[in-house]
């Protein structure tokens, strides 16, 4: 697996309550923003 779904409270209430507070407020979709992260992998600095 090389992605990972984070949001404030995750540990605490995972993904179902998060559905479950969407369901709660009405909302049908929510935005997230994906983040690409690499690492360079550069030569011996001198």
């Amino acid at each position: 697996m090389d992605e990972l779904f984070d949001f404030e409270g995750r540990e605490r209430i995972g993904i179902e309550g998060l559905a479950a507070y969407l369901e709660d407020r009405g909302d049908t979709a929510m935005v997230a923003l994906m983040l690409k992260m690499t690492v360079r992998h550069a030569g011996p600095r001198a």
